[in-house]
């Protein structure tokens, strides 16, 4: 896996990718990935601390440019959220954890079986023999991240136990809209709502494009953000 996980990551730059160093065969037992260390950490731990407003259109949109660079080289990342996003100083989103990470045209070989990633960000086709991640999974994971990053909660945090969460997918439920409550700062319009669940379509072929995601968004009004 660490092998695959290099030799995918080192031939990715983008801005909106965390960029690839090399391996460290020597500082630890094990050998292990090298990249820059960023200050502001994950968003997802970012969120925990912070009671700042966040620009929700630009944080999705410049995740979805990763994405879509991902996805224009043949590349499944395969576990988007907001635990896999590195924040720069300037709160610029890169996609970390390529450890799931496949290329789009060698994962028919890949095993049925074999559907690791964040339970409450997969999609329904990944619980079900025989589905390897896919870039419409990708998808599915990015309107999941959207809920995540209105409510600073992971999606269906309602529910306390994963398993759970698994048969309620697999049976064709998906995460609900997050009432204004719900939501820190400004609450999800319908606009927003609309492009989720279509993210979050039962059925792949029907999801976004990430260029799509990310335009949609930059055509709603958001709030600005706010240090």
């Amino acid at each position: 896996m660490l092998r695959q996980e290099a030799l995918i990551w080192r031939s990715l730059k983008h801005p909106n990718v965390l960029p690839f160093y090399g391996v460290d065969r020597v500082s630890l037992t094990y050998p292990f990935l090298v990249s820059p260390w960023l200050r502001r950490g994950s968003l997802s731990n970012y969120m925990k601390h912070t009671s700042a407003q966040l620009d929700h259109a630009s944080l999705i949109g410049k995740i979805c440019d990763g994405l879509e660079y991902l996805h224009s080289r043949d590349v499944v990342h395969g576990d988007i959220r907001a635990g896999n996003v590195l924040l720069t100083n300037n709160m610029e989103p890169r996609l970390a954890d390529l450890g799931l990470a496949t290329l789009s045209n060698a994962t028919a070989s890949a095993n049925p079986n074999d559907t690791p990633g964040s339970t409450r960000w997969m999609a329904p086709e990944l619980l079900r023999a025989g589905q390897p991640h896919s870039k419409e999974s990708d998808i599915y994971a990015v309107g999941c991240t959207i809920i995540e990053l209105y409510t600073r909660k992971p999606p269906f945090s309602d529910i306390p136990l994963d398993l759970r969460v698994m048969i309620m997918v697999y049976e064709g439920q998906r995460p609900h809209r997050p009432l204004a409550g719900q939501c820190i700062g400004h609450p999800m319009t319908d606009d927003v709502w609309r492009l989720v669940d279509s993210c979050l379509s039962s059925e792949p072929r029907k999801r976004p494009l990430p260029a799509m995601v990310r335009d949609r968004l930059a055509s709603m009004q958001t709030q600005p953000i706010i240090y």
